[in-house]
């Protein structure tokens, strides 16, 4: 387990997200993985539901997404 905290969000910031702790990371190399990235490898994290905040490219408390 790797603890944060972590950020980050979408290219366009329109979407932010806050991640407390990751449970898992996988790296995945196989053809159909790589093509659907377009990259050598595909990368993800498993991450608990109340480790991870969602937000609007407002950023504030209020406008917090709630994942159901």
């Amino acid at each position: 387990m790797m603890d944060g905290p972590f950020a980050g969000g979408c290219t366009c910031c329109a979407i932010r997200f806050e991640i407390d702790r990751i449970f898992d990371v996988i790296y995945c190399r196989r053809n159909q993985c790589r093509r659907s990235s377009g990259a050598p490898v595909l990368v993800w994290a498993q991450v608990a539901s109340d480790a991870f905040r969602l937000f609007d490219h407002r950023n504030s408390a209020s406008s917090l997404v709630r994942l159901a």
